[in-house]
């Protein structure tokens, strides 16, 4: 993701990102689900895993923002070789 991937891990959201997301929706309800079933297991695991979908959600509206406001990375992104080939050549 380079440096437009960087508001993710900034000070501000990688909380949100690394322990809501991954940690709390991918990695807990992993554990969860890896030992005995049970019902209350399942849900705890369902509920966080909504709840890692909202961090996400929220995370990747709050780093667009954030990248936004940083002029470099938004000419970065905008530069010809980052059009997709099938782009190419269109005016």
């Amino acid at each position: 993701m380079g440096r437009w991937g960087k508001p993710l891990f900034s000070q501000k959201l990688a909380p949100l990102f690394v322990g809501g997301t991954i940690l709390g929706g991918i990695l807990a309800p992993l554990a969860l689900l890896s030992g005995r079933a049970s019902r209350p297991r399942g849900l705890l695991a369902s509920v966080l895993v909504l709840l890692g979908g909202l961090a996400f959600r929220f995370a990747m509206i709050e780093g667009g923002t954030l990248s936004a406001r940083d002029p470099q990375a938004t000419f970065s992104f905008a530069k010809s070789e980052n059009v997709p080939p099938s782009y190419r050549g269109r005016h």
